[in-house]
């Protein structure tokens, strides 16, 4: 069985928009999303956690529920899914990895000029799907091209509690650091012969630069289903082939069983804070340019 989520393009979606509120058997609660139906037992979904509960546990109407939910999400096509790359800093800012450090001191004789451009990536989700779509997990990569032509990556995740049906999503990524480095060294030539000798000085300058590879995303529902998935990386990066370096998709055998219905809001209490982490925050679509870290001179014309 494969669900997904869609989420208006223009449309700031609160978390948690369209869950339900589930109630067991003993008057407990909770709110959340159903990511699937695994045999007697449904898989409800919160904030990028997902955990098991008997299905007969449920109220009666919540069970019509689920029930209802397994009959409308049956044969559900796959998401349409892009990304793209855009210049900028990205609106959930930079990644922590990619820090700024201090700049190693300089040895007499040599000066370093290091500048820095950013890169982030936009990500299109759309469903094409009668019925909405619920608990996703978007994970994406971004690389970079190193001067010796090895690659470094970063990963970002973000989940997504609701993709309304028929509808797309955009979705911006952490933006990625890339340096441009340009090294002087001050040369010293000494020309000795019997009758004369000279003296000159001179210089050699050698440039390095980080490439923005590209970008890579996988999108899973709540079961580790894989629901869409996208690439582009410019064609440097695809000869070196790089392998997927983000989040894993869940195992369906290790999603655990709640000891309680509102044991779920303990899993997404012990939920890592993951770079980037969103629960169903939509960006709307917008031709402004994203802003530069405090500190960093605007280009011309900005």
């Amino acid at each position: 069985m494969r669900y997904f989520a869609c989420l208006l393009l223009t449309t700031l979606v609160t978390p948690l928009a369209r869950a339900h509120l589930f109630t067991d058997d003993m008057g407990r609660t909770v709110e959340a999303e159903i990511g699937g139906v695994r045999g007697d037992h449904v898989i409800l979904a919160r904030s990028g956690v997902a955990g098991l509960w008997p299905t007969a546990k449920l109220s009666a109407i919540d069970q019509a529920f689920v029930r209802e939910w397994r009959t409308t999400h049956s044969g559900i096509k796959q998401l349409q899914t892009r990304i793209s790359e855009r210049d900028g800093i990205g609106e959930r800012g930079l990644f922590t990895s990619s820090a700024s450090s201090p700049a190693p001191p300089s040895l007499p004789g040599v000066s370093t000029d290091t500048k820095q451009s950013f890169k982030h990536c936009v990500i299109s989700l759309a469903n094409p799907n009668i019925c909405d779509a619920t608990a996703l997990k978007v994970d994406y990569v971004l690389y970079a091209i190193q001067p010796d032509g090895s690659v470094d990556a970063e990963a970002g995740s973000q989940s997504l509690d609701v993709l309304a049906a028929s509808k797309g999503a955009t979705l911006i990524t952490e933006g990625m650091s890339l340096s441009r480095t340009k090294t002087t060294r001050m040369t010293l030539n000494v020309n000795v012969s019997r009758s004369s000798g000279s003296v000159s000085t001179g210089k050699t300058t050698t440039r390095a630069r980080e490439r923005f590879g590209g970008g890579w995303v996988r999108v899973h529902g709540a079961d580790g289903s894989l629901l869409g998935e996208a690439k582009s990386m410019q064609p440097e990066l695809q000869k070196l082939d790089p392998p997927w370096v983000g989040a894993k998709p869940v195992n369906p055998e290790t999603i655990p069983m709640l000891p309680s219905l509102d044991g779920l809001l303990e899993l997404v209490k012990k939920l890592p804070k993951l770079p980037g982490a969103s629960t169903g925050k939509i960006a709307p679509a917008s031709d402004q340019k994203p802003p530069l870290p405090p500190g960093f001179p605007p280009p011309p014309g900005r």
